[in-house]
């Protein structure tokens, strides 16, 4: 005689609906990212050239700064650029159904019993690389404040006596940036 019990398949029923319990459970426990890594393989480099003719811009800039690009596999050398060329810029390419996710992460507001340019300058010199050293961080970015304001006064006839001009000197001060 074989006895069929009851207990048995309640007990797999029991433990099915245990397991399923435990899965949506889980599903809506696992964390989801609100900024999800978006990382492209693409740099954009911008440089300016103040005063420049295209001509010149193309020769002596974007020229080489093409070349070098395309021999970034294994770079182990880079010539520098020409005097005058300002700061050259190479920040990741983000698309623009991407530009959303681009913005700041984290704003900080730096205050202390110093001047605006002390600030300013131990924010450049000490905390911005610093913080740009932390592994993930793409950019630091330091605004507001004063930059070292730099007030010059011509005598307009004894640089006329020395064969300068006002715009002259303006353009070589531009230079030493």
């Amino acid at each position: 005689m074989i006895r069929l019990s009851m207990r048995r398949p309640v007990a797999v029923a029991m433990t099915y609906a245990a397991v399923a319990l435990l899965g949506a459970s889980a599903w809506r426990n696992i964390p989801i990212e609100l900024l999800p890594d978006t990382q492209l393989p693409r740099l954009s480099v911008t440089a300016d050239w103040r005063g420049a003719s295209p001509e010149t811009v193309e020769a002596f800039l974007t020229a080489p700064l093409e070349s070098a690009v395309q021999q970034v596999r294994g770079v182990e050398r880079i010539i520098s650029l020409p005097i005058g060329v300002g700061q050259v810029r190479v920040s990741q390419y983000v698309p623009e159904e991407f530009q959303d996710q681009n913005s700041p992460f984290l704003l900080y507001t730096f205050t202390g019993p110093y001047t605006l340019e002390a600030l300013r300058n131990h924010l450049n010199e000490v905390v911005r690389p610093e913080i740009g050293q932390i592994d993930g961080v793409s950019e630091v970015f330091v605004f507001g404040g004063r930059d070292r304001l730099l007030d010059i006064q011509l005598n307009e006839t004894e640089i006329a006596a020395i064969g300068l001009d006002p715009v002259t000197v303006s353009e070589s001060i531009a230079d030493l940036d």
